[in-house]
């Protein structure tokens, strides 16, 4: 029988756990990536840029919450939006939209809805039949509030 050599264990080992190092490194970036989003892109449904129109059709009446999903400089704020949407039970009016930064499409969104929205992020639009009605950027608790208020 051929005697083999400890170096060849040695390099063997060295495989090993380098495979297994890539592989932990690869699924914590990958986790770190999927669990690093938006509280409200986690909670409410979400439509794509190109839906809207059919959304809206089916219901005039909806709050969208405009953002990037992996923007978490307002997390505090949606923690407080979503606890308001769960205590009075809206989750149903609101929907979330992806933006991206994509500020072409608050182009066309003023100028299909007639109106008015300012290429700030995050944003919440208020639609009523079918129409832009309101937007709020600064989003804080009187802010909460009116948007709740209105959806009571």
């Amino acid at each position: 029988m051929r005697d083999i050599p400890k170096k060849n264990y040695f390099i063997l080992l060295i495989m090993i756990l380098s495979v297994v190092a890539i592989t932990i490194v690869l699924m914590n970036a990958y986790n770190n990536r999927v669990k690093k989003t938006s509280i409200m892109y986690n909670y409410l449904s979400e439509i794509k840029e190109n839906d809207l129109d059919a959304y809206l059709i089916e219901n005039p009446n909806i709050v969208i919450y405009i953002a990037d999903k992996y923007d978490l400089s307002n997390n505090q704020v949606e923690k407080k939006l979503k606890k308001k949407m769960i205590k009075l039970n809206i989750s149903d009016y609101f929907v979330f939209l992806n933006l991206n930064n994509d500020m072409d499409f608050i182009n066309q969104l003023n100028e299909k809805y007639y109106g008015n929205v300012e290429k700030n992020l995050p944003v919440i639009v208020v639609f009523e039949d079918g129409k832009i009605k309101e937007s709020f950027y600064d989003l804080n608790d009187t802010s909460i509030n009116k948007i709740m208020g209105e959806l009571k």
